[in-house]
């Protein structure tokens, strides 16, 4: 960890520390009872609150979730801070209830404090709730969708079979909606044309124009508008990269971006069209999947893979990727 990441860290995680590292050391250290019981107060508080925000980050599926770990430390500090004041005036109340004045205020103070408590836990509540029932509905609706979609690909194979010669007129016909459970065995079709391929990348549902890019029929110029749009997420790389009608200079492209998704390097390895160039720097990977690549093309020379192989990282010697690599290296350039 450098020190530009600690320093974008710290507000968000060094300063919440700091609060809960004196917090503990005053409650060691102080004889004054209204204080301990503040902090304890402050530290039931934290670690409720620190737990159904980490519970409610979990279960959301939207791609910025994450971003909520970052905050979330100084977040808890709100209801904790407050249980802090509902702690000492609890303290106070149970000290001075028989003085009507004081016992009053310490009173008033605790529902105040009560109250302003249960707000952040109220919505940090029901937000978890929600995502809980948003995951259920969604992991229904994908079994669904994927018992419609293993449907219609059985359905579309039994009538291509059935209507040799007939094949793309079925497609396009078929074609005409917007279910994607029938336009995902399209798009997936071996006997889809260029057209109709091209004009379900214009597709909005991504399980679609991603079909489209793994179909070795699309063209060249519809990958690369599929690539050029930005519109698409990182993975939609990957199957890019495997293509070899990926035009060279995508292909180019799609490599300076390797860091965005680990299956880039190998895909850009398994293409037949990679430029040679960038094969040789993809040669000084030390990712073992990048090396069963090299080994599963043709046109790698046992002495070349003889020198990756020393270079794969050891920590991956125990993946079980990593016995396929070997066996199938070990078939291919060892010799009985």
């Amino acid at each position: 960890m450098n020190m530009e990441t600690l320093q974008i860290l710290f507000p968000f995680w060094g300063v919440p520390a700091l609060f809960l590292l004196s917090g503990l050391i005053i409650i060691l250290v102080t004889k004054k009872l209204w204080i301990k019981r503040g902090l304890i107060y402050f530290f039931i508080a934290y670690a409720l609150s620190f737990f159904l925000g980490f519970s409610g980050i979990g279960t959301d599926r939207s791609s910025t979730a994450s971003l909520g770990y970052l905050t979330l430390p100084v977040i808890s500090l709100i209801p904790a801070i407050l249980a802090c004041g509902l702690g000492i005036s609890h303290y106070f109340y149970n000290l001075k209830k028989k003085n009507n004045e004081t016992g009053k205020v310490a009173l008033l103070l605790m529902i105040i404090f009560g109250i302003l408590v249960l707000i952040p836990y109220y919505y940090q509540t029901q937000y978890w709730f929600k995502e809980i029932k948003q995951n259920k509905e969604f992991a229904e609706n994908s079994k669904k969708q994927t018992l419609a979609l293993e449907d219609n690909t059985l359905k579309l194979k039994v009538e291509l079979k059935e209507n040799p010669g007939k094949e793309l007129g079925i497609l396009e016909s078929l074609a005409n909606t917007t279910d994607r459970t029938q336009l995902i065995p399209i798009a997936k079709s071996k006997y889809a044309s260029i057209e109709l391929l091209d004009e379900l990348s214009k597709s909005n549902d991504l399980g679609v124009v991603l079909t489209v890019v793994r179909n070795q029929n699309t063209s060249a110029e519809t990958l690369e508008r599929v690539f050029t749009s930005h519109s698409y997420p990182d993975y939609f790389f990957n199957d890019l990269a495997s293509n070899p009608n990926t035009p060279i200079v995508i292909l180019e492209d799609i490599y300076k971006q390797k860091h965005k998704n680990s299956g880039i390097a190998q895909n850009l390895v398994k293409n037949p069209v990679t430029p040679k160039i960038i094969l040789e720097k993809l040669s000084s990977e030390t990712e073992v999947r990048v090396f069963h690549a090299f080994v599963k093309r043709l046109d790698s020379r046992c002495d070349f893979l003889d020198e990756m192989k020393e270079r794969i990282n050891p920590k991956q010697k125990t993946y079980g990727v990593y016995k396929f690599a070997m066996s199938d290296y070990k078939r291919k350039c060892i010799k009985k």
